[in-house]
């Protein structure tokens, strides 16, 4: 962790150890005051929803966008993510349009490309206008000091790259010692999540934007949580620090079928329609 930190600060990106969930909170709140943020645009990130970071922004009287179509749909119904890959799971594309066509002040038909086309078109006005992007980090590389994150949809990287200021949030568990190593989750992760051989968009982050590179943020924060982790190491629990957020239990937990949604088919290998669109 100590050789990503200082790879990260080579790199001009700034890193946050934060030992509790409340100091990441007040961590994060902290730039986007320093910043004078009014908008954050966010892509899909399991440990914000654990440290419940939008909820404490937005209290500070800040927008924040889940730019995840799926996370986007239960943003606007106040809901949490019912499944770690398909958040939107438990909803049906009538449900959707019913709720686009609330907002929209027109009928948006139930169709997954109509529905993706309403929600491209709103969130490219808050990609350009945003002060802030918030991102998780599927793998941080220890080497190189970079992120890593993998996205079907192709928003992360608009949150990552228009916004003048970039907040990676992780749990400390994600290091990698080296790129060598993330070859081997490259492969792992989608086959477990979605059954692709690879997701759409494989990002790499290392640091701000430099010299006479067009694009990239002009802060890049690094936000590394603890909140209990360190508490598991050597404990019988340990193994939870393993976890790669690929969603594989959820799809054959007999509890999770209960609680969370009954869809006999989770996931489409058609590279036209996203796994949040499914119902």
């Amino acid at each position: 962790m100590g050789l990503f930190a200082e790879n990260v600060r080579k790199n001009g990106g700034q890193v946050h150890f934060c030992q509790s969930g409340a100091e990441a909170v007040d961590t994060v709140q902290r730039i986007a005051l320093r910043r004078h943020a009014k908008s954050i645009v966010k892509s899909k990130s399991m440990v914000t929803e654990e440290l419940h970071l939008n909820h404490a922004l937005q209290d500070q009287g800040i927008e924040v966008i889940e730019t995840d179509l799926g996370e986007y749909i239960i943003q606007l119904d106040g809901e949490t993510p019912s499944h770690i890959v398909g958040p939107s799971l438990h909803k049906t594309k009538e449900q959707v349009a019913k709720r686009f066509t609330e907002i929209a002040g027109k009928e948006i038909p139930s169709d997954p490309h109509a529905l993706t086309a309403f929600a491209r078109k709103v969130l490219r006005q808050k990609f350009l206008h945003s002060d802030i992007g918030i991102s998780g980090c599927n793998f941080a590389i220890a080497e190189t000091g970079s992120i890593s994150l993998f996205t079907n949809e192709g928003n992360a990287r608009m949150v990552t790259t228009l916004p003048p200021v970039h907040i990676a949030v992780m749990g400390m568990e994600r290091i990698l010692p080296c790129l060598a190593d993330l070859e081997v989750f490259m492969n792992l992760l989608p086959r477990a999540a979605t059954g692709q051989k690879l997701t759409s968009y494989v990002t790499l982050i290392s640091g701000p934007r430099q010299g006479l590179e067009v694009d990239g943020p002009e802060e890049f924060h690094v936000v590394i949580v603890d909140n209990h982790r360190n508490n598991l190491l050597g404990d019988e629990y340990q193994e939870a620090l393993n976890c790669i957020r690929c969603g594989a239990c959820l799809n054959a937990c007999p509890a999770f079928r209960h609680t969370g949604g009954t869809p006999t088919v989770l996931f489409t290998l058609d590279p036209s329609v996203s796994s949040s669109h499914l119902s």
